[in-house]
This record gives structure tokens, sequence and C-alpha cells, in this order.
């Protein structure tokens, strides 16, 4: 099956998954503390919280550090690429904005960012005028932590789907070693996250790991967290990223950049 046959695959899924999670606020039973409900029960509900996030503000951090097993001449063996994200967005349709610092081995800065379905704009530190990039992808560089289409995907792994807990919150993990999944689908899991690894099924081994938490009390949403490592004959790889999440709901708006109209492609 080609790559292109495989990604509508992921997509006719995940859209027989969103007609499922219409239904998963009822499924979910209980009182909506989290308490006293089974593990299915749970993820339910947590999978229902993370897809009806419709606005908020979100920190992001991300880190990925790699090693290349042979480096060229003059080039350093070890590296990273970190980025630290603040902002607000709206989900439907996404509008996302806010300020991106970034570094890694070689340099660093700041930028501002607005992110739309299907288009990013940036600003650098010092720049009078925004830039627009243009994905193929809808999932590509929304600055949200997450995208509701991942979501419905987990809704059609939730016998992959492990539950843990405390007093005061829960978190579905879900874990794969699958790296053609990866690979086929890296915008869709990652590209909310600044797209921060990029992985190859033909050379690749490794494991990722995605936990969503969930508030007990309230069943908000209050992180989305990303782990991940790789391994091929050119490089080795791990990264971190978190998305944690503040004023859920409270009817945030995010407001289009003077001068987005004038923006020119990069």
């Amino acid at each position: 099956m080609t790559g292109y046959k495989k990604r509508t695959v992921i997509l006719v899924i995940s859209l027989i998954a969103l007609l499922g999670l219409a239904g998963c606020g009822q499924s979910g039973g209980g009182n909506g503390s989290g308490e006293n409900l089974t593990k299915e029960q749970k993820i339910d509900k947590g999978l229902d919280a993370f897809y009806n996030l419709d606005d908020g503000k979100v920190q992001i951090e991300v880190k990925t550090d790699y090693v290349r097993h042979q480096p060229s001449e003059g080039q350093k063996a070890e590296g990273f690429n970190k980025y630290s994200y603040k902002g607000t967005f709206e989900m439907g349709p996404v509008r996302a904005r806010g300020k991106l610092n970034y570094a890694n081995d070689s340099k660093k800065g700041s930028r501002e960012i607005y992110g739309t379905d299907g288009a990013e704009y940036k600003k650098e530190k010092g720049d009078k005028a925004w830039k627009q990039d243009i994905y193929t992808s809808k999932w590509r560089n929304q600055p949200t932590g997450f995208n509701r289409d991942f979501i419905a995907f987990l809704q059609t792994k939730k016998k992959d789907i492990t539950v843990k807990e405390d007093k005061k919150t829960y978190t579905l993990r879900f874990e794969t070693t699958d790296m053609k999944l990866l690979d086929e689908n890296g915008d869709l899991f990652f590209g909310a996250m600044f797209r921060p690894i990029i992985v190859s099924s033909s050379t690749d081994t490794g494991k990722m790991v995605a936990e969503l938490t969930v508030s007990k009390e309230d069943n908000k949403p209050l992180s989305f967290k990303y782990t991940c490592n790789y391994d091929s004959s050119t490089v080795s790889g791990k990264f971190k990223g978190v998305a944690k999440y503040s004023d859920q709901n409270t009817g945030v708006r995010v407001e289009e950049p003077k001068g987005i109209d004038k923006a020119k492609g990069y």
C-alpha cells in the first residue's frame, strides 16, 4: 500500500472515531470527579475532555537531544533543539498566537507566531513584517500542544491505552514502537509541538509515549506530554515535549495580528 493510501486510511479511521467521540460525554457515567469510574470510563472521559478543549492558554516546552554517529569533519557529534512557547489558542477553526524562543547547538532566537489551519505566520525578533509558511499538512505548526485529529486517532486505540492516577488527576498513556506509524503521521502526532523529530520507518527503531493528564475534580485537560527515543545508523536521539494548559474553555479569543494580509511567503 502506498504512503498516500495509508495516510488516507488514517484519516478515514479518524473520521469514524469522531462519530464515537460525540457520545463520550454520555458514556463516561459517574459523578464527573474521576472517582469510582472504570478504566474504560476514564479513557472515554479523558479523551472527551481533550477533544472538547475549545480555547485557553498554553505553555509548551520541547527539547530534542541527539548524537550523530558519523559526524562530518568539523561537525559536533552531539546536538540539541529546544523550543519554549507561551500563547493563546482557539480550536475550531484553529487560531493560535504567542511567542516562541528557540535554540540549538549553533544559534538561538525568538519570534512571534500566528498559526491557523494550513498556514503559519512568523515575525522574527527585530522584523517589522510578518512572513508566511504554507504547509500541505493541516496539522503542521499549530502551537496548541495537540490536535483533535490525534485525539480521534487515540479513540481507535483505546485497547492500547493504560491509566495511572493520583489523588487529583488521572493520566492516559499510549505507547507505540511502530516507527512506520510515526513516519507516515509525524505532523499528526508532533505538528502541534513544532515537529521536533523526523523519523524514517526504513532505518529507525524506537518508542513514543503520549500522556494526557486530566483533573479528577472538573475533568479539565491539564497537560499533554510526549517522550520519544529513536536510533538509526546515522543518529540517535530522544525528545520530551510538554504542553500545560490554563484558562481552559473560558472564552479566550485569538485576534489576527495586523499586517497578516500583507504577509509574504518564504
